[in-house]
């Protein structure tokens, strides 16, 4: 009894792990459409589960009016399905909720599909138990296994620790206490090029290529440096201060100048003062950079 109760509690408590929804629920109508195209296409060039064509229609007109068929009204069950409360919050969606709302989706699929056929098929002798638990197996194996791949997208969320999926994000301004008055010299892999600037005036570096990119923040303005260089080679010039870092294998930022992070241990992405881009931090660099960031 006493397993079965911890079996018990271990399943509902990875039952309330939070996770993302899956594609088609969270965009109704584009992930329908993407659904019911490669549902068609499937079925256009394999043939499976012995489907044929209609009495009224050639083979291929038949299977993308099936598709059609489910992937409309699917997306209209999704939306109505999203204003129940317990539905309707994507932050707050579990592993539970997906489940469910998927079970939801699959039984109005399979019934779409019966009663789609007494339009497309012959409708003699399909009001019966048997030709509905036939809708609902190849719903089940030709649209519901190509909709279930998209929850899978999502699988490291079912099965790793928490703590490194929780999703992080940080805007508020850390005070810092290193010197940010304090002159770096770079040197080029060329003699003549050199670049002076002020650690507080350093946003981040970019690699192009054999070109190393500094964006410098100077007098309001951002401006950016080229010199000739590996990111490799600037990274070790730079890896005496440690609030520069190298968080990606084109991108080495300034601490300092992130005003935000969001995302979790399988990578962040962090946005620079005064600048639009997003700076990606790879999975391997999450640890140290939290740190740096939180210090």
């Amino acid at each position: 009894m006493a397993s079965l109760f911890k079996l018990q509690l271990h399943a509902s408590k990875w039952l309330g792990r939070k996770c993302p929804q899956n594609y088609i629920i969270k965009n109704p109508w584009f992930g329908s459409l993407i659904l019911a195209i490669i549902v068609a296409a499937f079925m256009i060039i394999y043939k499976p589960l012995g489907v044929h064509a209609s009495h009224k229609f050639s083979f291929e007109a038949t299977m993308v009016l099936y598709c059609l068929a489910v992937a409309i009204p699917v997306a209209f069950g999704i939306k109505i399905l999203k204003v129940i409360p317990q539905f309707s919050n994507a932050k707050e969606w579990t592993i539970k909720k997906e489940l469910v709302a998927i079970a939801i989706i699959l039984l109005l699929m399979g019934a779409i599909v019966y009663f789609a056929a007494f339009f497309i098929e012959e409708p003699s002798d399909r009001w019966n138990l048997k030709t509905l638990i036939n809708s609902y197996v190849r719903t089940l194996l030709g649209v519901g296994i190509p909709f279930l791949l998209f929850s899978l997208i999502n699988a490291p969320y079912w099965y790793l620790p928490e703590t490194m999926l929780a999703e992080e994000t940080h805007s508020k301004p850390i005070e810092r206490n290193q010197n940010p008055n304090e002159l770096i010299n770079i040197e080029s892999k060329l003699k003549k090029e050199k670049l002076n600037f002020f650690q507080k005036e350093l946003l981040y570096v970019a690699s192009q290529g054999n070109y190393v990119t500094f964006y410098l923040l100077k007098e309001g303005k951002i401006i950016k440096a080229v010199i000739r260089n590996s990111i490799n080679d600037i990274g070790q010039q730079l890896s005496k201060y440690p609030r520069i870092m190298r968080v990606h294998r084109a991108f080495i930022v300034n601490v300092d100048m992130v005003k935000s992070m969001k995302g979790n241990s399988l990578g962040y992405s962090l946005r620079i003062i005064g600048v639009d881009e997003e700076i990606p931090v790879s999975r391997k660099n999450t640890e140290a950079f939290r740190t740096q960031f939180k210090s």
